[in-house]
């Protein structure tokens, strides 16, 4: 009797758990840092000594192809090759500047792309067209579709170029 008391608290507290396999498809992750970068970035150097009399531009400012940037001591008046944003002006009106000195860069926002370093293993198992999902670390619940452009060995590790397919605003 002892023996089929037992038995029953056994079964009775024994919870069964009922698994449903999922059928899909099989994704395998590679993980690695990157960086946004622009196919298009200009960075205005000077070849000779040089001073700028007057930045008709700021940063952080966005600016039509063409416009006016700024003008030299020389005369010479510096457009804007692209449409883009200006992200540095580190230098100050009427400043001396050496030869490639970097007086203004400007960056088209509109040529985005992610450069991620791979470690060996995980830049085997990429190739070019493959899908990819990007995460941010400031919005990680946000996927943000891509695909990798290319993939190339660069000073002892391997770079692969994601194309975005749309930026968060």
């Amino acid at each position: 009797m002892q023996f089929y008391l037992f038995l029953l608290v056994l079964l009775v507290s024994c919870n069964k758990t009922i698994i449903h396999p999922h059928v899909g498809e099989i994704v395998e992750a590679v993980y690695g840092l990157g960086t946004v970068e622009s196919e298009d970035i200009y960075r205005a150097k000077s070849g000779v000594m040089v001073s700028i009399v007057e930045f008709y531009v700021k940063e952080g400012q966005d600016v039509l192809k063409g416009q006016k940037l700024f003008k030299t001591d020389e005369g010479s008046i510096v457009r804007a090759p692209f449409l883009g944003r200006i992200t540095e002006i580190p230098v100050f009106p009427h400043e001396n500047l050496f030869p490639q000195s970097i007086i203004l860069s400007l960056v088209n926002l509109n040529k985005l792309y992610l450069s991620v370093s791979l470690e060996q293993q995980g830049a085997m198992r990429i190739k070019k067209g493959l899908k990819s999902e990007i995460s941010f670390e400031f919005f990680r619940n946000k996927k943000i579709p891509g695909y990798i452009e290319t993939i190339y060995p660069q000073q002892n590790e391997f770079i692969a170029r994601v194309k975005f397919l749309k930026l968060p605003d």
